[in-house]
């Protein structure tokens, strides 16, 4: 029976003032008793919080904060490996010189560097490869003393190292008859230097092991490694040291024996090899027989590829039982003269584990820098070079391949007379300005 009911019971009571005032008191007292007891049974069925009385007869209640989250597991992944490429693309370019004391140094440092001396189609390429290689033909120092007996002796400051790293250079070479122009103080300095900035080097080193040593490019399984020796000098005692067990210097290969001994070792080991060397005769576009001698034995002893410097001029191309060579690259940016220029990009497939592609890019060396020819230069030197290479086919894109029987495409066109010789003027061929020595061409 509700409390309703039982006051029904009662009509005579309804009308009491007392009654009606006690009722309403004992049901107040009873509905504040209950709202007590259920916030006491929330607090309990929610954990540990806190009733603040704030005035009375109401109540606040603060909800606790959640509980801290359990740290996940720290997941270590494994770095995953770099994909091998479908190909890799190496370039190789002549000869380069910092000195100050010379045109192209002194063209240089008022540039602003080696780089700003370079066509921007030339730096794209530079900068593209993945491995650029370089004949540095000078050593780095700030000391040493020349050596009496050359006629030319080079070198820059230690501090122009840098340039290599801003024109994209990845690998110098330093198997040449120049490094050692400053004896054994300016050549140790050299390795310093480019220790010191990071940039690798071949051909060179504090003792044979070293100098002899490849360097070595790996992707996956499949691995190149490029060799650099000089047999320039060709005399006993040359004033360009050749390293010894306890001796630096570079590593030569007028003796051609540890050479063909290193070719040999790499190529068991499943590399692909290739040897930049520093061979031939100055100003002279054909190759000598020293040249002609050693191909044959590095391609017996199993390099893949062989490609040479050191003539100041532009060489052929050939192929030694498949194995490609390029004789010379000529200068890259050596002096003030006028000269055909240029960069092998040289394209491998490590997949394939061969050669995808050997393609040539004609330059000039002119006005103290290394640009990017005209179309009617370009033929120029493309056609000149096919007349260099008997049994080579370079076509317009300075492809090079093994040229096949009966084919006559891109075969040199019949060599126009030469005009009359005249005397360079001193427009084309500048004077070195005062103090400044001439280079040779």
């Amino acid at each position: 029976m509700s409390l309703n009911d039982r006051w029904e019971e009662y009509p005579e009571k309804k009308s009491h003032p007392l009654l009606k005032a006690l009722l309403i008191l004992v049901l107040g007292v009873g509905l504040g008793t209950a709202s007590i007891a259920g916030i006491s049974l929330y607090r309990k069925a929610c954990g540990a919080g806190r009733i603040v009385p704030e005035n009375v007869g109401r109540f606040i209640y603060e909800k606790p904060a959640p509980p801290e989250p359990e740290p996940e597991p720290e997941v270590i992944e494994e770095p995953e490996e770099d994909p091998v490429p479908e190909t890799v693309t190496f370039a190789f370019a002549g000869d380069i010189l910092f000195d100050e004391r010379y045109a192209t140094g002194v063209t240089m440092r008022a540039r602003g560097g080696f780089s700003q001396c370079l066509d921007d189609e030339v730096l794209e390429i530079m900068r593209g490869v993945d491995v650029m290689v370089i004949n540095n033909e000078f050593p780095f120092t700030d000391g040493g003393a020349p050596q009496a007996e050359k006629q030319y002796t080079f070198r820059a400051a230690t501090s122009t190292a840098a340039w290599l790293f801003d024109a994209g250079v990845d690998l110098a070479a330093l198997a040449n008859n120049h490094v050692y122009d400053y004896g054994a103080d300016g050549f140790a300095d050299t390795l310093t230097a480019l220790e010191e900035i990071g940039m690798p080097y071949i051909g060179a080193g504090r003792n044979i092991d070293e100098a002899s040593a490849p360097a070595i490019y790996e992707y996956g399984d499949f691995s190149v490694a490029i060799l650099n020796a000089t047999q320039i000098e060709r005399y006993a005692v040359p004033n360009t040291k050749g390293a010894t067990e306890t001796e630096g210097g570079v590593f030569r290969c007028l003796d051609p024996s540890l050479l063909y001994e290193k070719i040999r070792q790499l190529k068991e080991e499943g590399h692909y090899v290739i040897v930049f060397v520093h061979w031939g005769t100055e100003k002279e576009t054909e190759p000598d027989w020293l040249q002609l001698e050693q191909q044959e034995g590095m391609q017996e002893a199993g390099a893949d590829l062989v490609i040479g410097a050191h003539p100041h001029r532009l060489q052929g191309f050939t192929y030694v039982d498949g194995m490609p060579v390029a004789y010379s690259l000529g200068n890259f940016l050596f002096t003030s003269f006028t000269l055909d220029s240029g960069i092998l990009e040289v394209t491998i497939s490590p997949w394939e584990r061969k050669l995808d592609e050997l393609r040539f890019y004609p330059l000039l060396q002119k006005e103290c820098r290394v640009q990017w020819p005209s179309a009617e230069e370009r033929e120029r030197i493309l056609e000149d070079l096919r007349r260099l290479s008997p049994g080579v086919k370079i076509d317009g894109d300075g492809i090079i391949t093994q040229r096949e029987e009966g084919d006559t495409e891109y075969l040199p066109a019949p060599k126009p007379a030469a005009p009359a010789a005249e005397e360079a003027s001193d427009e084309e061929n500048p004077e070195p300005p005062d103090g400044m020595e001439s280079t040779p061409a």
